[in-house]
């Protein structure tokens, strides 16, 4: 019986990044209804795939990515694989740049993460350029950079909170 609660309380800890993902794309889908919000979310997945793939990739593993993405696609109703593609991107580009960001000062974390988040905000807008037959960088995209940059500081210390606090106890 131990054992089984012990079972339940590792698969519990290894899916933790993963259902914060799922969450947070849900989230960022909902209409809130707000004025001058409603045209663009912060980039929660990008953020989530990010932070989980420098501190620790093992809970955010390329497959997962690769399911997130699609997830994201049909949630928010865009091309299926655009998201996948960027999503797995990224994750590339953290775990493949990981030992030297890890050791980092996190001003010089959230440094990489805008100027990151803003060159795959413009890669996504050539992608859907592309499948669209016209030009769709707008002001959105650009807010929706702005949003995502101000706000990862908190997404970051509550990751933070849950990987050092919850899951490496």
């Amino acid at each position: 019986m131990i054992d089984f609660a012990h079972r339940i309380n590792a698969w519990i800890k290894i899916s933790t990044p993963a259902v914060i993902s799922l969450v947070l794309i849900i989230f960022s889908a909902t209409n809130f209804q707000l004025p001058g919000l409603d045209s663009f979310v912060p980039l929660f997945a990008f953020m989530t795939i990010f932070y989980w793939a420098i501190y620790n990739p093992s809970l955010m593993p390329a497959w997962f990515v690769f399911v997130l993405g699609i997830f994201q696609d049909f949630i928010y109703g865009t091309p299926f694989g655009v998201a996948s593609f960027v999503n797995l991107l990224l994750w590339w580009l953290a775990v493949s740049q990981r030992k030297y960001l890890i050791k980092e000062r996190f001003i010089v974390f959230w440094l990489v993460f805008s100027v990151i988040s803003l060159l795959f905000c413009l890669i996504t807008s050539v992608l859907f350029s592309i499948y669209y037959q016209k030009f769709v960088l707008s002001n959105d995209i650009i807010m929706q950079w702005l949003f995502s940059a101000f706000i990862y500081p908190f997404l970051h210390k509550l990751f933070n909170v849950i990987h050092v606090v919850y899951l490496k106890n």
